[in-house]
């Protein structure tokens, strides 16, 4: 069983696999489905209007005390529209990869950072990954960041002065002269 990290909140989709029933070196496909409650709680995290279907297909390879996890989501849900705040639906198919290894091999050390490199683990807690949190981390980065209507156009700043509003930029400019 996973447990939580004192202080921190219980993922709204737990899905907790333990390390220890995967064999080593072989794949291992799971299928997880969000249950109406758990699609209702990550409809409240990630401020959506509705999240109808949230699936995931999970290949899990074990090798020593890393665990990689090839997860294709796919999803039916509804957003906000930028623009006119209306509903707006989308579908998501997404696949990540997601390595998991013990805590004790984390880094936790100041490192340079490269860009291309992959992530890094995400820890091995209890002899146990928790598959439903990553999946909701790689749907909420799967979600449209400015999801518009159909048609829905932006009448806001700027500098050209045909129409919109002056820019609040340009203003403190003038202000600072």
């Amino acid at each position: 069983m996973v447990t939580t990290p004192k202080g921190a909140a219980a993922p709204e989709f737990p899905r907790p696999v333990r390390v220890d029933d995967l064999d080593e070196d072989e794949a291992r496909e799971i299928v997880l489905s969000a249950t109406e409650d758990e699609r209702r709680a990550l409809v409240a995290r990630f401020g959506l209007f509705d999240l109808a279907r949230l699936e995931a297909r999970c290949v899990l390879r074990r090798s020593g005390e890393t665990v990689r996890a090839e997860l294709s989501l796919s999803a039916e849900v509804v957003q906000s529209c930028v623009v006119t705040l209306d509903p707006v639906p989308a579908r998501i198919e997404e696949t990540v990869a997601v390595a998991f290894a013990a805590a004790a091999r984390r880094l936790e050390r100041a490192v340079d950072i490269d860009v291309d490199a992959d992530d890094p683990p995400e820890p091995i807690i209890g002899n146990a990954i928790e598959l439903g949190e990553a999946i909701s981390e790689a749907f909420g980065l799967a979600l449209d960041p400015y999801p518009r209507s159909p048609g829905a156009a932006f009448d806001g700043w700027s500098d050209q002065g045909g129409g919109g509003r002056e820019n609040p930029f340009s203003v403190l400019a003038r202000l600072k002269r």
